[in-house]
């Protein structure tokens, strides 16, 4: 009976053999495959079989400058060897960060894993694929498809800051203009802006929050200065946003006046 199947079990792995390019023989070993330099046997009439956890890993949206990894295990539930080759590289910003496949041969039952990261240098998204070949009947080149964006820290500008409103008699007022710049490569999501405290105010704003500032774009706090008293004043208020890829983070204006007495008729 063993006569038997060890021909009809060749003819299938050598239809899939030919459809990836792959050299197939019999031997009196079993069967063989070879992919690229590689010959890769089983033993027997019994043919392996490759599992992976997972066709497909999607690493999410990662910080550029951060990594993250996932990890696939490959399983042979046949009873016959597994005998995994060179499990190739995919391409940056992905890479193998540890394998326990390649060259190993899985018994029944058997497992092995390969946990890839993604670092990302830069912002977009990134697809790429490893292949783990093997002596498999139902997949000797089995792909292993990734897929994860790069987000690229925002970065917040405030000029001028500190802001010298200059020199205003007391019952007069001075008002000027701040400038919220986007110097980062993506998107920056304004939140709210803080009180200023008398004898400062903020007039008005393009920062809304909910805005999403493009790259090299601004936005504009219009904020009033209108001494009571005589003096120098100091004042504050606070931008949120997400700059630094954390929302919410804070960004400090820092203002200053001085109020001084009105001239004489």
């Amino acid at each position: 009976m063993l006569s038997r199947v060890v021909p009809i079990t060749a003819i299938i792995l050598a239809l899939i053999a030919a459809c990836l390019g792959l050299s197939f023989a019999a031997s009196g070993e079993g069967t063989r495959m070879t992919s690229s330099s590689e010959t890769l046997y089983y033993v027997g009439g019994v043919p392996p079989v490759i599992n992976a956890s997972s066709s497909s890993l999607d690493f999410g949206t990662v910080q550029v400058g951060s990594s993250t990894t996932i990890s696939v295990t490959v399983t042979n539930p046949r009873a016959g060897a597994l005998a995994v080759g060179a499990v190739t590289s995919p391409e940056a910003p992905f890479s193998k960060s540890v394998d326990n496949c390649s060259v190993q041969t899985i018994a029944q039952s058997g497992t092995c894993s390969i946990t890839i990261k993604f670092e990302p240098i830069a912002h977009g998204w990134f697809n790429s694929v490893f292949t783990i070949p093997s002596n498999a009947a139902n997949e000797p080149l089995l792909p292993v498809n990734l897929t994860g964006f790069g987000a690229a820290t925002p970065s917040i500008l405030i000029t001028p800051n500190p802001y010298d409103l200059g020199s205003i008699a007391v019952g007069k007022s001075a008002n000027g203009s701040i400038t919220v710049f986007n110097a980062g490569p993506s998107n920056l999501e304004m939140g709210a802006l803080t009180n200023t405290g008398t004898p400062f105010s903020i007039l008005s704003t393009t920062c809304v929050p909910g805005l999403s500032l493009p790259p090299s774009s601004s936005c504009l706090v219009t904020v009033s200065f209108a001494p009571t008293r005589t003096g120098t004043f100091h004042g504050s208020f606070i931008v949120y946003s997400d700059t630094g890829g954390v929302s919410g983070t804070p960004a400090a204006v820092d203002l200053v006046g001085k109020g001084i007495l009105p001239e004489g008729p």
